[in-house]
């Protein structure tokens, strides 16, 4: 009996530190930002990203939620952008092209901040006419104030012409690259190629 005490006790000392070290590994890997680095890769210490709440171009309201499992790049802009969300989107679209099947588990987002202009099916057709797999979403104004505060994005209106509906807007050009808990992998330079893009998605998968 003191023998099979003393057995299990060394057992117990060993094996339940093994296995709760393992456990902390585990949950590591799960829960925690994984750091990445290459070029085109802006390096932060600010704090971006956080929930959100807008409206897909079915009309219904979507959160962060929808997007855990994978990887996402994030892009903020507008429909009626002349040439720098064109360019951009253009980026995300060849940067998936290049990876191939691997890219079927990324989700690229664009995120209007013009919502006045950019309804439900027009940001989710202008979408759609990048990537299929591109999501389009808008929103109430509060709410893609709310979106563009939680990732540092700079807009505001200007050009006023001769309607209301005649505007420019000036706005940050970055992209957001979300690791599959929703946590900022990287913050990615406008400048960045294609090709920088696909391998810094490849480094989460």
């Amino acid at each position: 009996m003191k023998r099979f005490f003393s057995t299990g006790l060394i057992w117990l000392l060993f094996v339940i530190p093994a296995v709760g070290t393992a456990g902390w590994i585990l949950w590591r890997e799960i829960t925690e930002p994984k750091t990445i680095a290459g070029p085109g890769l802006i390096q932060t210490d600010a704090a971006i990203g956080g929930p959100i709440t807008l409206i897909g171009a079915d009309g219904q309201e979507v959160t962060e939620e929808a997007f855990a499992g994978g990887p996402a790049v994030i892009y903020f802009g507008y429909t009626y952008c002349p040439d720098v969300c064109p360019t951009s989107l253009q980026t995300i679209t060849e940067a998936l092209d290049l990876l191939g099947s691997e890219g079927q588990a990324v989700t690229p987002i664009f995120i209007t901040v013009d919502p006045k202009r950019d309804g439900t099916e027009v940001v989710g057709d202008y979408a759609a006419a990048f990537h299929e797999q591109m999501v389009g979403l808008t929103g109430r104004p509060e709410q893609i104030t709310a979106a563009a505060k939680a990732f540092r994005v700079v807009y505001l209106a200007r050009d006023k012409g001769r309607s209301d509906d005649d505007y420019l807007v000036d706005h940050s050009s970055y992209y957001y690259l979300m690791d599959a808990n929703w946590n900022l992998a990287a913050v990615m330079a406008h400048e960045i190629t294609p090709a920088q893009m696909a391998d810094a998605i490849r480094q989460l998968m």
